[in-house]
C-alpha cells in the first residue's frame, strides 16, 4: 500500500489555479529567505569582509557589491520572473514526477548555457566587459559576490538561461520556482570561503559528489585564476566539456 500510495503521490496532477498574490508571495518569500542566508554567510565571512573594506577602494566596491544585489534581485529579477510566471510557465497540470523531471532538466539546461556564456566571457575579448565586475571579487570572495554582477551578465548568464530552460521542459511554475531557488542558494555557497573543503570539492573531483557537482573549492580557484572551472553554481560540466584542463587551470 506504501508504494502504491507512493507511485499515486507522483503521478498525481497538481492544480495551478493560483491568485497573482500567491506566485508574488511566493518570490517575496524567496527573496527574504535569500536575504536571510546572505546574511548569516556573510556574518561568517566577516574576516574577509574585514580585509576588503582595509583595502583602497574596498568600502565603494563592498557598496557597490550590495547595490548590484538588490539592483539584480529586486529591480531586475522580479519583472522577468513576471515574463516566466506569465508568458513561459505551463499552466499544468503536471504530476510530482513531471515536476521533478523539469527541476532537473532546467537545472542541467542552465548549467551548459551558462557554462558556454560564461567561458566566452574569458575567451571572447568583446564580451569580458559584462563580466569584469564580479572579477574585481578575486582573492577576496564573499557571498555578497554571488550577484555582485552587472546587468547584461544577470540577464544573459544568470537569467536568461533559466528562462530557456523552462520553456524547453515545459515547466510550470513550482519546478521553476524549485530549479531557481536551488540555482541561487548554491551559487551563495560556491562564493563562501569558509565552505571551502565542505561543500563537494576539487580535492573530490575524481568520485560522486565533487565529480559531479560544482564545489565552493572549485569556483574560488576561478576566480584565483581565471582559467578553469566555468561551471557554475550546480553541476560541473568542465570535467566533460573542458576536459583539455587540469585542476591547475592548464593544459595538459
Amino acid at each position: 500500500m506504501e508504494i502504491l500510495s507512493t507511485i499515486s503521490f507522483l503521478v498525481r496532477p497538481t492544480t495551478l489555479n493560483l491568485p497573482p498574490t500567491f506566485t508574488h508571495g511566493l518570490l517575496l518569500g524567496f527573496l527574504a529567505i535569500k536575504f536571510i542566508l546572505l546574511l548569516i554567510l556573510e556574518s561568517y565571512c566577516a574576516n574577509e569582509v574585514r580585509v576588503l573594506l582595509g583595502r583602497k577602494g574596498g568600502k565603494s566596491l563592498y557598496l557597490a557589491a550590495i547595490w548590484a544585489n538588490l539592483r539584480n534581485d529586486v529591480l531586475i529579477g522580479p519583472p522577468m520572473y513576471h515574463v516566466v510566471v506569465t508568458y513561459i510557465c505551463t499552466q499544468g497540470p503536471l504530476t510530482r514526477a513531471e515536476q521533478a523531471r523539469s527541476v532537473m532538466g532546467i537545472l542541467v539546461v542552465e548549467g551548459l548555457l551558462f557554462f558556454w556564456i560564461h567561458r566566452a566571457f574569458h575567451k571572447v575579448r568583446g564580451l569580458w566587459w559584462m563580466h569584469r565586475f564580479h572579477h574585481k571579487f578575486n582573492d577576496v570572495v564573499l557571498p555578497s559576490s554571488a550577484n555582485a554582477v552587472s546587468t547584461a551578465e544577470f540577464v544573459f548568464a544568470y537569467m536568461i538561461p533559466i528562462l530557456i530552460g523552462a520553456t524547453i521542459m515545459n515547466a510550470d511554475i513550482y519546478s521553476t520556482l524549485c530549479a531557481t531557488y536551488i540555482i541561487q542558494i548554491t551559487n551563495l555557497f560556491i562564493h563562501t570561503p569558509f565552505l571551502e573543503g565542505h561543500w563537494p570539492s576539487s580535492k573530490q573531483n575524481k568520485s560522486f559528489p565533487g565529480w559531479v557537482f560544482v564545489g565552493t573549492s572549485d569556483h574560488l580557484h576561478h576566480h584565483r585564476h581565471m582559467t578553469a572551472h566555468y561551471s557554475a553554481p550546480v553541476f560541473h560540466f568542465d570535467r566533460v566539456l573542458d576536459g583539455s584542463k587540469t585542476e591547475s587551470g592548464k593544459q595538459k
